[in-house]
């Protein structure tokens, strides 16, 4: 994938990953469905989660033991579809065939790794996830509950995310440069977190914010390069994991 379809696709996936609804242009050109696509393994709060555990910047601010980093690796590699598939060419019935394996294989990995991450650690990885999805978060169950998100809100909420997957969609499309990429896909995301966060009461707004935990700063492009280099993130007194095996 070349530089300007990654800053895209980056740009779409921060948008929408907590919903579980990705449907971005994917390497190798084919498009995900869903869940189901190439690339929907990480199309939910889960598989966002097991993306942030390869990243070096997010493994540093849980304080991972190399034991847990080798662990972590397996669990990953574990989750690589295998074979040169093209979701496209597939019948319906073979696609959810695939769902399901995927979807099982998530279910695994996602146990796997709540037995290997200390409580602390867990705590500060959803922290840190929700963070990165920003607005969209607030369509992971878990936070919809915290909030006590009524129907009503949780419909609009999917109204403005479906609207900016329109919207972040058609940019695979416009011909644009690099850099007008990356300012069209930060707009975008502004206008829809505005929107999404509109939908909240004040005092779901701040609750909203004490569940993010202290601020965590990475860009799209160091957690889609695995966190070489870069600045560290932040890390304050609350909610930072602490090795299993010091």
């Amino acid at each position: 994938m070349s530089k300007l379809h990654w800053s895209l696709y980056a740009a779409v996936v921060l948008l929408v990953v907590a919903a579980g609804t990705v449907e971005a242009q994917q390497p190798g050109g084919g498009r995900g469905r869903g869940r189901g696509g190439p690339g929907g393994m990480f199309g939910s709060p889960a598989g966002m989660r097991m993306m942030l555990l390869a990243n070096e910047k997010v493994q540093k601010e849980l304080e991972l033991n190399d034991e847990q980093k080798a662990d972590l690796k397996k669990i990953g590699d574990d989750l690589r579809p295998q074979g040169g598939q093209n979701f496209q060419d597939l019948s319906e019935e073979e696609r959810q065939k695939l769902r399901t394996e995927r979807e099982a294989k998530m279910k695994e990995a996602q146990a796997k790794v709540d037995k290997l991450l200390v409580p602390q650690q867990q705590e500060r990885l959803k922290q840190i996830s929700w963070q990165v999805a920003g607005a969209n978060a607030l369509s992971d169950p878990e936070v919809a509950d915290k909030l006590k998100l009524s129907d009503k809100q949780k419909d609009d909420l999917k109204a403005v995310q479906d609207k900016a997957m329109e919207e972040g969609r058609a940019l695979f499309g416009a011909g644009l440069s690099r850099e007008e990429a990356q300012a069209k896909g930060a707009e975008l995301r502004k206008s829809s977190e505005e929107k999404t966060l509109a939908v909240l009461t004040p005092e779901q707004k701040t609750e909203f914010d004490k569940l993010k935990g202290d601020k965590f700063e990475i860009s799209p492009g160091e957690l889609f390069s695995g966190g070489a280099g870069g600045r560290g993130g932040r890390r304050g007194n609350r909610g930072a994991g602490a090795p299993a095996n010091p």
